[in-house]
C-alpha cells in the first residue's frame, strides 16, 4: 500500500504542487480513508519526504537502465531526453514549494540529486574518453560540475535572462556547448553528422 500512495502521491504533486496539495486530496486520490492513509505516513511532511525518497529511486533506475551499449554521445542524448520529459510533466511550483514549506525534504532531493547525476555525468565523460569520442586533457570532476551548474541555471526560475527561451532549446544548446568543449574531432564528426536525427529522436 505504501508503494501505491508514494506513486499517487508524486504523481499529483508533479501535476499540482505539494502547497495545494491536502491530505484529503491524497485520500480521495487514492479512494482510501484518512485513517488508512495515516497508517502508512504520520502527516504530510512526512509522506512529502518519503515520496521524494521513491521518486529518487525511480530516476536513479529508470538512468541506470538506459542502454549501455551505446556511445557515450547517444547516451548523453537519452538522458537528455528523459530529462526533458520529466520537466514537461513537472509543475512549476514543485521545487518552490519544496525548498519554501519542506526544508528537509528538499535538502534530501538535493543532495542525491547532485550526487547522482555527478556519478552519471563522470560516468558518461569516462565512457566516452574510452571510446575516443571525448578528449583526456581536462579535469574530469571539474567538468562534471561545471555541467551541473548549467543544468541548474537553465531550470532556475530566477533566470530573467533566460525566461524568454524554450527549456528544449536552452538544454539543447546546452548540450552542444559541452560536447563540442570535450570532444575529440571524431567525437564532434559524429554529432556534427548525427545531430539532426539525435535531436530528434531525444529532444
Amino acid at each position: 500500500m505504501l508503494e501505491k500512495i508514494l506513486e499517487h502521491a508524486d504523481r499529483i504533486f508533479n501535476k499540482f504542487g505539494i502547497k495545494s496539495i491536502t491530505m484529503d486530496d491524497v485520500a480521495r486520490e487514492l479512494a482510501i480513508s484518512k485513517k488508512t492513509l495515516y497508517q502508512h505516513v504520520s502527516d504530510k511532511d512526512d509522506l512529502v519526504m518519503k515520496t521524494v525518497s521513491w521518486h529518487i529511486e525511480k530516476v536513479r533506475d529508470i538512468c541506470d537502465n538506459l542502454d549501455t551499449g551505446k556511445n557515450a554521445i547517444d547516451h548523453i542524448m537519452d538522458i537528455a531526453g528523459f530529462m526533458i520529459k520529466m520537466h514537461q510533466h513537472t509543475n512549476t511550483s514543485l521545487l518552490y514549494d519544496l525548498k519554501k514549506f519542506h526544508p528537509q525534504s528538499y535538502k534530501i532531493f538535493f543532495d542525491h540529486k547532485e550526487h547522482m547525476m555527478f556519478s552519471q555525468i563522470k560516468a558518461h565523460i569516462h565512457l566516452g574518453i574510452t571510446q575516443k569520442m571525448f578528449r583526456k586533457d581536462f579535469n574530469v570532476d571539474i567538468v562534471s560540475r561545471l555541467y551541473i551548474g548549467l543544468i541548474e541555471f537553465i531550470l532556475s526560475s530566477d533566470s530573467v535572462a533566460m525566461s524568454d527561451y524554450k527549456f528544449e532549446d536552452k538544454y539543447r544548446e546546452m548540450i552542444i556547448y559541452h560536447l563540442n568543449g570535450i570532444g575529440t574531432p571524431e567525437g564532434i564528426l559524429y554529432l556534427n553528422q548525427n545531430k539532426k536525427k539525435l535531436f530528434q529522436n531525444h529532444l
